[in-house]
């Protein structure tokens, strides 16, 4: 996840087959499951930049995503 923060964190758009080329090199996949690692780990890393009033979010381009202020922290939810 540092790996994607360090790209995503510039502000600019990334695109997904440059991040998943860095967290996996060598390895090729169909663009659908690139997809869905990187959302994947997109997920886990939203959950931690929440709370402190940033959100990554999908880009203008085609398959890309991009840091985003968020204009309001949310309040976490309480698990019972």
């Amino acid at each position: 996840m540092l790996i994607i923060w360090r790209h995503v964190k510039t502000g600019r758009v990334i695109n997904i087959d440059k991040l998943y080329a860095k967290l996996y090199p060598g390895e090729d996949r169909t663009p659908v499951r690139r997809q869905q690692i990187i959302g994947a780990s997109i997920s886990r890393l939203n959950a931690k930049v929440m709370p402190r009033g940033y959100v990554i979010r999908p880009g203008n381009e085609k398959r890309s995503y991009q840091l985003a202020r968020m204009t309001a922290a949310p309040a976490r939810s309480r698990r019972r």
